[in-house]
């Protein structure tokens, strides 16, 4: 579970530190007032009218209002106990986490005393996850004390291959890859190739992932299950960066996904941090259209290895991220941009508009050209989307309206002044590359001498900042109003020294600002940085397109339905974990194993037998349900109904890790297979029992199930 995890990491670098706990006459000290203030709970618990977690549940507001280390202990230890002798071990779990952020420094070992006071009444089985946690605590003091000896041992011996090796096991354990990759570098062979590799900013393939997942089977062979742990966690953190940089693809992307979801399980997984960027604000903002709300964000710190592959053109948004700054003409008008915000790396393609519109406008068809012959109402609306500066809605059936509904982020045209300082990069001529010519810009008459057509966006260079096409191609929509006595280049000659901060354009006019010049441009200078034009809102022609942009904060936007299935998909996941981590309380790693044997035994022999045993031996198993329901896809005829009404039957609660649910997934699919047959009747019970018994629950992609429902069931 996530508190175990923090609690541990926490530890993690502590064991070995001074002990900066409260001293045993700070703790004497405040004492009489920790039970003065506890009194009438104490009283209420030995009466009955109070529960123990209730008692602890004051016992913890209090120490969030204690002024003193000594006090919080005394209260968060108190309370700890109490919702053990309760049997609420999650809230216990949570209890020493409270601890450990009030008492930073608490070292490990007073950590272990805390718990085994506690546990000392309570059988292993009713409190599997403190004693699973006890035992990591121990053993990370374990390790810690073995890591001082292996540093002299390898010291003096530094070409001894296997204390390397041990020791850069013990570096993995405890959570520090620099200092394990550092050591396995030292050895020689494959295990040293691939550790440099990976230190080296080489780290996001499938054949460094492949080898770490695969480590404990080789040389740490005979190591114990947190050997096992630590590594696989550590690859399903290289298979994220590698399917990002579409290094894997195919059935072996299949399998990555698969490792990953199984590294989750473990409980401490987190996204990687070169895919999770800089707490949200990554370089570069990717936007899945696949995928809906928070899952659909994900981040990285860099462009791929391979640069930006076609999936970024089509079926995924990517935006950089672009920080404040200004820029000035040679005239002294300046321009000045306070707050960082993210624009789009390309101009928006066909296929990315027709995943949100379901049409495809465009004159010259192409899933990775730019969409155009989209005039401003198309994309803002005819409504509320004309109300800018005065705000920034935008009308629901626009293509703004129904993305910002879709991923729940406040999307949107750049200003003209973003557009045009996120185009010029630093730059102060006429190209936003210095030195570089036109014709390697972007498209325009002058590339070929033709006016046929635009191209695949990102086919002529980028500029400093990475983004493409800021020249030629096609026109694009900014969200400023054109005014009349307006400029060709936004460098007019008004108040030339005055500095305009945020502008965001005249209040009034119906035409709207396009930028950047189009395919059919006749010369270079007609697609320079500063040039412009205004349009009427209603317009559009086959060389007028757009980018997106967005605030850095990617804020939320506030459509109440969106909100509420973001936050049903976190409860579902939530829910999901929860499961899992009763089930490693109760199954340890030999159990999961023969999970996976069992079923891959199936797979071979279709031997409904086997199966049967699976669900009897580890009938509580969220695996086990998993398992049923992967079989159930390719299992022939009969046996298939029989595997989806064992799901049904006997592993209704069980989950996925990304929150599906293995009973609700199977009536859909048990559902599927009676329609069109003499039990038709039976589908739509089946599909009228999940609406009504599981109207929350999600699909693999975070969407709700019910949402699904055919016209057939209904």
């Amino acid at each position: 579970m996530k508190c175990t995890k923090i609690i541990l990491s926490g530890l993690m670098a502590l064991a070995a530190t001074a002990n900066a706990m409260p001293t045993p006459e700070e703790t004497k000290k405040v004492e009489p007032l920790v039970a003065d203030l506890l009194r009438n709970d104490q009283a209420a618990l030995k009466s009955g009218k109070k529960t123990r977690v209730e008692v602890a549940e004051s016992a913890m507001a209090l120490a969030e209002q204690a002024d003193s280390e000594a006090a919080k202990m005394l209260l968060t230890k108190g309370a700890f106990n109490l919702y053990v002798r309760a049997g609420e071990f999650d809230k216990a779990i949570e209890t020493l986490q409270s601890l450990q952020e009030a008492i930073p420094d608490i070292p490990p070992t007073n950590m272990v005393k805390i718990i085994e006071s506690s546990l000392r009444a309570v059988p292993r089985k009713n409190g599997g996850q403190l004693y699973r946690l006890l035992g990591e605590i121990k053993t990370r003091i374990r390790y810690t004390d073995e890591v001082k000896t292996l540093e002299k041992s390898v010291k003096k011996n530094p070409a001894d291959r296997a204390l390397r090796l041990k020791l850069a096991e013990h570096y993995a354990y405890l959570g520090d890859w620099d200092l394990a990759l550092e050591n396995f570098a030292a050895v020689d062979g494959k295990v040293g190739e691939i550790a440099k590799a990976e230190r080296d900013g080489n780290g996001g393939t499938k054949t460094v992932a492949d080898f770490w997942w695969e480590y404990p089977k080789g040389y740490a062979k005979g190591k114990t299950e947190e050997i096992e742990k630590c590594f696989h966690v550590h690859a399903a953190r290289l298979y994220e960066e590698a399917i990002a940089s579409d290094d894997i693809k195919g059935l072996n992307k299949v399998q990555a996904e698969r490792r990953i979801e199984e590294a989750k399980e473990y409980g401490d997984y987190d996204m990687s941090p070169s895919m999770a960027g800089k707490g949200g604000n990554g370089l570069y903002m990717i936007v899945d259209l696949t995928k809906t709300g928070k899952a659909a964000i994900s981040y990285l710190s860099d462009v791929p290895k391979n640069g930006w592959s076609d999936e970024y053109r089509t079926k995924k948004i990517v935006f950089r991220r672009i920080e404040p700054g200004s820029f000035e003409y040679l005239s002294g008008k300046s321009f000045k941009i306070t707050k960082p915000f993210y624009i789009g790396v390309f101009e928006v393609t066909q296929k990315q508009f027709e995943m949100t519109m379901k049409f495809n406008p465009s004159e010259f068809k192409g899933d990775m050209r730019p969409v155009e012959k989209v005039s401003y109402h198309h994309i803002r609306g005819i409504n509320n989307g004309l109300n800018w500066p005065k705000d920034n809605k935008v009308d629901d059936d626009s293509y703004l309206g129904k993305l910002r509904k879709r991923i729940g982020i406040d999307f949107d045209l750049p200003t003209e002044v973003q557009w045009e300082y996120a185009c010029r990069a630093g730059t102060k001529g006429d190209f936003n590359v210095n030195g570089v010519e036109m014709v390697k810009l972007g498209k325009f008459a002058g590339n070929d001498g033709r006016r046929d057509h635009h191209v695949k966006v990102g086919s002529f260079l980028p500029n400093a900042w990475g983004i493409y096409d800021m020249h030629g191609n096609v026109w694009e929509w900014c969200m400023d109003r054109g005014k009349d006595g307006w400029a060709e280049d936004l460098d007019w000659n008004t108040e030339p020294k005055e500095t305009e901060i945020n502008p965001k354009g005249p209040v009034e006019g119906s035409s709207r600002i396009r930028r950047g010049a189009g395919w059919n441009e006749s010369t270079a200078h007609g697609c320079r940085s500063s040039r412009r034009f205004h349009l009427d809102a209603g317009l559009s022609f086959f060389d007028l397109g757009f980018r997106l942009a967005c605030p850095a904060e990617a804020g939320q936007v506030e459509v109440a339905a969106q909100e509420t299935a973001i936050d049903n998909v976190e409860r579902q996941r939530q829910i999901a974990q929860q499961q899992f981590a009763k089930e490693r309380a109760i199954y340890g790693n030999a159990a999961r194993k023969e999970i996976e044997n069992l079923y891959q035994e199936f797979s071979k022999t279709h031997d409904l037998a086997t199966m049967r045993k699976l669900a009897d031996k580890y009938p509580l198993a969220n695996r086990t349900g998993c398992a049923i329901l992967y079989a159930a896809d390719y299992a022939p005829g009969a046996k298939r109904e029989e595997l989806l009404k064992m799901a049904i039957e006997k592993f209704d609660g069980c989950y996925y890790g990304d929150g599906a649910r293995v009973g609700v997934l199977a009536r859909v699919i048990l559902a599927s297979l009676y329609n069109g047959t003499n039990r038709t009747n039976e589908g739509r019970a089946l599909w009228r029992e999940v609406a009504e018994k599981y109207p929350d629950a999600i699909d693999h992609r975070g969407n709700k199930v019910v949402d699904s429902m055919p016209d057939w069931a209904k």
